[in-house]
């Protein structure tokens, strides 16, 4: 007979159905069908008598009902002789939590309109250092937020942790801080006046206490306190703990007035001027704040106030620059998260702040000073377009002042480059323009050509010399033939003379051509037809012919013979196009004027009508062509596919 295992033994009974076998007194409680019970019911109805006789007969105090605890339903009830009454129960657990998790004291701090419930609660022991369930606060933060100071009170002296976090890593401190003013206040002045006493006594309660001031809030905020009040606007908090701080020995609490952040090392000045508040500012300039101290952009509080252009930062900058900020002022960290100029100076040119600029040079901005890439005040003027309207101001002012400068690298010639109304006047202070890049480069080589023309002409018109090498060995003209997108300096650079014979050395072996072959490629090959005819400019200009020639019958050789293998259908389609191409070849290269329909009919008819074996030649001959162009055509045999010589 098979060996049957014994059943698996019963899943323990429910913690809140399981009867204390300690409590052997207590009897189990009978639920009517709304989940209530007598004892629930007695405490609804307010009847004293009978909640007692229920309690002398062995009820259960900590019963769970669907309306809570018989405390819950009392302290919700803010029945505070009935709370008198459970509480005095040696059996009755004030920190026994409901159905939703709330325990008699949260309902309390939120429930009840005066304090006598919550300061019962904690004279019986109610837990402190815990949250809500609910609202996710420290029972501290929502007596704070319900502004009972005697309950604060209350649990500041049994030892509570001040520096408890909520959900939100937000401390009980930075909760009386940010205390908003409650909806039913009114606009009088004498309220207003009250409800500051109320939050200034809560703060200064809680800093005796010894409340960390410059903890990290953590995530989602990561900053201190002191930061979170400036970007909250809330100056009154600020000014009383500033004040507190005066007295931090008595109290051995201090708050650090230039605390950074974790990620960007922003003090609580940078902060101040990133909301464009001027009373924060002053306010924190006059307790001593630290006037030059750099983030990890290498930003001072003064350079971050003339970069901002969210707020109208002219007030605080006089502020900042009254109370002593350097103004030539530069981070010598060479910081990979370094974004735009440091340097005060600059970084007001960049704005395009006239006004500022002269602010600065009255508190003695020095114009001989460069950026940390050795740069003088020109560059910062060619940044945007806000900054190049100062150029010519900076310039006569450093020329008033006898500073010298240097605009001969290739940095200004790039960067002026996309100014062309004031390039000029720069190449007329001294910018070179041959100068190339580090790597050995000049602009004419770059992109910004077929971006702007009008400066390519400036440089070309003060000597530039069009047929510049590049690093490869090419001319612009080599490299640029055949792209629509740079025909405009293609024009400005064969009208300056450049060589249209140059071959161009980047690239395959095959790939070595000339501007005419390479506008030939381009154009046919790739179907361009509808954009302006490099090809036929660039033989109107003089290109020599010859090697387009070879060109013209190596590539329809090549494409013939690939062709072989297609359907006949494809290789005529293909072989068509080609014909299409020699027909343009034909007038560009022999005619002033595109010639006539009735000659490219008759071209047409007879390349597609002669028939294999030689007679093409013979069919070429007949026509009413020049000798020039019936030797041109007598290198192909087109409708064979293939050639012969």
């Amino acid at each position: 007979m098979a060996f049957i295992p014994p059943p698996p033994p019963p899943p323990p009974m429910p913690e809140f159905l399981a009867l204390s076998r300690e409590k052997s007194s207590e009897k189990l409680t009978s639920f009517d069908l709304l989940g209530s019970s007598q004892l629930i019911d007695a405490i609804n109805n307010h009847d004293i008598a009978l909640l007692k006789e229920l309690l002398e007969a062995g009820e259960n105090i900590n019963q769970q009902t669907m309306f809570g605890t018989p405390l819950s339903v009392a302290v919700r009830n803010n029945s505070i002789d009935i709370v008198k009454i459970l509480v005095s129960d040696s059996k009755c657990d004030v920190n026994c939590r409901d159905y939703d998790g709330e325990m008699p004291l949260c309902l309390a701090l939120r429930k009840c309109s005066t304090p006598d419930i919550s300061l019962l609660l904690l004279s019986k022991g109610a837990k402190v250092d815990c949250l809500d369930s609910v609202t996710g606060f420290s029972l501290l933060a929502t007596a704070i937020e319900h502004q009972q100071q005697e309950v604060v009170d209350a649990m500041i002296a049994g030892g509570c942790n001040v520096n408890i976090k909520d959900r939100n890593n937000i401390t009980p401190l930075a909760h009386a801080c940010l205390l908003p003013r409650p909806k039913a206040l009114s606009e009088s002045e004498d309220e207003v006046t009250e409800h500051l006493q109320v939050k200034r006594s809560l703060i200064t309660t809680l800093f005796e206490a010894g409340a960390d001031v410059n903890c990290c809030l953590g995530p989602p905020f990561n900053g201190c306190l002191l930061h979170m009040l400036i970007l909250q606007r809330s100056t009154d908090s600020i000014s009383l703990l500033l004040e507190l701080n005066k007295n931090s020995q008595l109290f051995n609490n201090t708050v650090d007035i230039n605390i950074v952040n974790s990620i960007e090392k922003n003090t609580p000045l940078h902060y101040a001027v990133a909301t464009g508040n001027a009373a924060i500012v002053q306010l924190l300039t006059d307790h001593g704040a630290k006037l030059n101290e750099p983030n990890v952009f290498c930003d001072t509080p003064l350079s971050k106030a003339l970069k901002d252009r969210l707020y109208d930062q002219s007030a605080i900058i006089k502020i900042l620059i009254a109370a002593g900020a350097d103004v030539n002022f530069e981070d010598s960290r060479r910081s990979s998260r370094r974004k735009g100029p440091c340097r005060p100076l600059f970084a007001a040119i960049e704005n395009g702040d006239r006004s500022t600029v002269d602010l600065l040079l009255s508190y003695g901005a020095d114009l001989s000073l460069c950026d940390f890439e050795g740069r003088c005040v020109v560059m910062p003027c060619l940044t945007n377009g806000l900054s190049i309207g100062l150029l010519h101001y900076i310039i006569d002012k450093m020329d008033e002042l006898n500073v010298g400068y240097d605009i001969s690298s290739y940095d200004y010639l790039e960067a002026a480059f996309h100014w062309s109304g004031h390039l000029q006047y720069l190449i007329d202070k001294g910018l070179d323009i041959n100068a190339v890049g580090p790597k050995g480069h000049h602009v004419i080589h770059t992109n910004l050509v077929k971006w702007y023309p009008a400066s390519l002409r400036i440089l070309l018109e003060n000597g530039l010399d069009p047929d510049l090498l590049s690093v490869a060995g090419d001319t612009m003209l080599s490299a640029s033939a055949g792209l629509q997108s740079y025909w405009p300096a293609i024009q400005l650079l064969v009208q300056f003379g450049a060589d249209l014979n140059r071959v161009f050395t980047k690239g395959e072996e095959e790939e070595r051509l000339t501007p005419l072959q390479r506008a030939f490629v381009v154009e046919y090959e790739e179907q361009q037809c509808n954009a302006p005819s490099q090809f036929r400019y660039f033989i109107n200009c003089g290109a020599v012919l010859t090697q387009h020639l070879s060109l013209w019958r190596d590539k329809f050789v090549a494409d013939s013979q690939s062709s072989s293998g297609d359907s006949p259908a494809d290789a005529d389609a293909e072989l068509a196009a080609y014909r299409n191409c020699l027909l343009r070849d034909l007038e560009s290269l022999f005619s002033p004027l595109p010639l006539s329909m009735i000659c490219r009919n008759v071209i047409r008819s007879c390349l597609l009508t002669c028939s294999p074996r030689g007679q093409i030649l013979k069919s070429i001959q007949s026509l009413h062509l020049p000798s020039s162009t019936k030797s041109f055509l007598s290198y192909i045999n087109v409708p064979t596919g293939h050639i012969l010589r």
